[in-house]
């Protein structure tokens, strides 16, 4: 089987294309052997705790992300520069994501047989 890496860059809010992303994710658990997810971009907010999006009518992302674990998506990361740019904290993130330098993205994206973008 394929290893495959979903990169979310989408912001949780504004459109489905960060929801998209994690369908994807979670699809692809059934037929991959390996499924990484990697938080780039806006998609970091994703991994912030504390997200209240009611006021705009929205769901929050935290309970898709809590599905991970039940469709044995373990790997999880964030871009450690996306993050820094945004002024998040690496320490804590929703999903059990790690922050990865630029070397270990590197080495990510090398390590896995198919990449995917959303």
């Amino acid at each position: 089987m394929k290893k495959i890496l979903v990169v979310v860059r989408g912001s949780p809010y504004g459109s489905a294309r960060a929801r998209e992303a994690i369908d994807a994710a979670l699809l692809l658990s059934a037929f991959a052997a390996e499924i990484a997810v990697l938080f780039s971009g806006d998609g970091v907010w994703q991994l912030q705790p504390g997200q209240q999006p009611g006021s705009i009518a929205a769901q929050p992302v935290q309970a898709m992300l809590g599905a991970f674990e039940a469709y044995d998506i373990t790997r999880v990361y964030a871009d450690a520069g996306a993050l820094a740019e945004r002024g998040l904290d690496a320490g804590h993130l929703l999903g059990g994501a790690t922050a990865l330098d630029a070397t270990a993205l590197r080495e990510l994206f090398v390590n896995h047989d198919r990449v995917i973008t959303l």
